[in-house]
């Protein structure tokens, strides 16, 4: 499925050829570099996604929040 999904990109940006304890990090700066707003499906806890969601404000990329009830 994986590779499938990549045969039909237009782009394939890879930041890092193996898992290290940054990586998902960096992807997320990645995106957000690269974007004019940012949707997050946010639960409130602290973790990746809020950091994400502070980057993106201090950058002033426009942050949409989707609340997730668990």
């Amino acid at each position: 499925r994986y590779r499938s999904i990549l045969a039909v990109c237009d782009r394939v940006t890879v930041l890092s050829e193996q898992y290290t304890p940054d990586c998902m990090m960096k992807r997320n700066i990645y995106m957000i570099n690269h974007s004019d707003v940012l949707v997050a499906c946010f639960d409130g806890k602290p973790g990746g996604t809020l950091n994400s969601i502070n980057y993106a404000m201090r950058k002033g990329v426009e942050v949409m929040l989707v609340s997730v009830d668990l």
